[in-house]
């Protein structure tokens, strides 16, 4: 048991064979990720999201909870989802993306062309989770409701916020819209789903595939959605890093 009551019923109510990891405070901006470990982890896990700790994916996200208390690094956590995976995943590869136009929904119900409404001349952070996600996704989540705080609006260009589904056939809009409400997403934060083909073929664009979603991988994409040249990182990266690479296209 997580300490400070966290397995403790929530509203009086506890689902059978289910541990809800229960607030140990806020995120603090100034101390996101790197002197909140524990609390960070705990904090994302606790946002609407129950994990099954008998579940292959409720075991790896005990271990981010673990590794981020003693003080994980994302190459750490990375190996610990991709035990076989390349020790150059930890780095941040430039790589150009291909964005292509395909139609999604936001958590608003409001359908927009990916390339051209939403990247347009945007710079964009994007990420790839699904709602009912008991691993990684709520620590992603986390990190990017920190990037929405405290990346600036504007530089240069306008700076965009994707969070894009990777189960679509569950994840419809009003799905989204209720997880999305979770960490309280500005305007230029966009929770976007659609029909499986597009998705697909956005997966596609960016150079990844999902055989599996319950054993996805984290990827996170910085860039210029007009040049499209990006950084695609497959670790966890914190806020700081995330808007220091965007901070790279306004040089």
């Amino acid at each position: 048991m997580v300490a400070g009551g966290c397995c403790a019923p929530r509203g009086g109510r506890q689902a059978e064979g289910n541990c809800a990891l229960s607030a140990c405070g806020h995120l603090r901006r100034a101390a996101y990720w790197r002197t909140e470990r524990l609390a960070f982890a705990i904090d994302a896990l606790d946002r609407g999201f129950v994990m099954n700790i008998t579940s292959r994916t409720g075991m790896i996200a005990l271990g981010f909870v673990a590794l981020l208390a003693a003080g994980g690094t994302g190459a750490a956590l990375n190996a610990l989802l991709m035990p076989n995976a390349a020790a150059d995943l930890t780095s941040f590869a430039e790589r150009p993306v291909n964005l292509p136009n395909v139609k999604l929904t936001d958590q608003n119900g409001i359908q927009h062309a990916l390339a051209s409404e939403i990247a347009g001349n945007a710079l964009l952070v994007v990420n790839f989770n699904y709602t009912s996600c008991e691993s990684i996704c709520p620590i992603g989540n986390a990190m990017m409701q920190a990037v929405d705080k405290e990346a600036p609006a504007d530089l240069g260009k306008p700076v965009k916020l994707l969070s894009i589904t990777i189960d679509p056939n569950t994840d419809t809009p009003a799905v989204i819209r209720e997880a999305s409400s979770q960490f309280d997403p500005s305007g230029r934060w966009l929770w976007l789903t659609g029909n499986p083909e597009d998705v697909q073929a956005v997966l596609s664009g960016v150079g990844t595939s999902v055989p599996d979603i319950t054993l996805h991988a984290p990827l996170t994409l910085v860039g210029d959605a007009a040049s499209g040249q990006f950084y695609s990182i497959r670790t966890l990266p914190d806020a700081n890093e995330v808007v220091a690479l965007l901070a790279k296209f306004h040089q």
